[in-house]
């Protein structure tokens, strides 16, 4: 089978963990990861670390978590109407999901009405290693 190219439907394994080896997110011990290369469904530097790669190759790559989380900023602050907000999460440096969105805040403050946020990614300055097994080209 050929390596890995751009239009093809891929099967991965991955470890994605900090450099003092914190894990943020591991597949081995659940489903594989199954995306097309080059579809947009998947960061773009993850699926230019497996093209050229042939099935059972594993590869660890670095990747720049300004690249994975947005642009590392001091805070970046939004007003949430509090009726979207579960109540019971409202604590001041807490973070709390947004509905609808796959992503977590940091309550700064809120009133009656609004609950303010900032949604500065408290990654997006630190690397991020993966380790990366392509499994299958289907």
């Amino acid at each position: 089978m050929s390596a890995a190219k751009f239009g093809d439907r891929v099967i991965v394994h991955y470890t994605a963990k900090l450099a003092d080896g914190t894990v943020l997110a591991d597949s081995e011990n659940d489903q594989p990861l199954r995306f097309t290369l080059g579809s947009g469904s998947v960061i773009e530097d993850f699926e230019e670390a497996i093209v050229g790669m042939n099935p059972g190759q594993s590869k660890i790559t670095q990747m720049r978590g300004e690249k994975l989380f947005g642009k590392p900023r001091k805070q970046k602050i939004i007003e949430l109407d509090r009726h979207n907000v579960d109540k019971s999460q409202l604590k001041i440096g807490k973070r709390i999901r947004v509905p609808g969105e796959r992503f977590s805040v940091k309550v700064v403050g809120f009133s009656e009405s609004k609950v303010k946020v900032d949604v500065y990614h408290p990654l997006s300055d630190r690397n991020v290693i993966f380790a990366i097994k392509l499994v299958d080209i289907v």
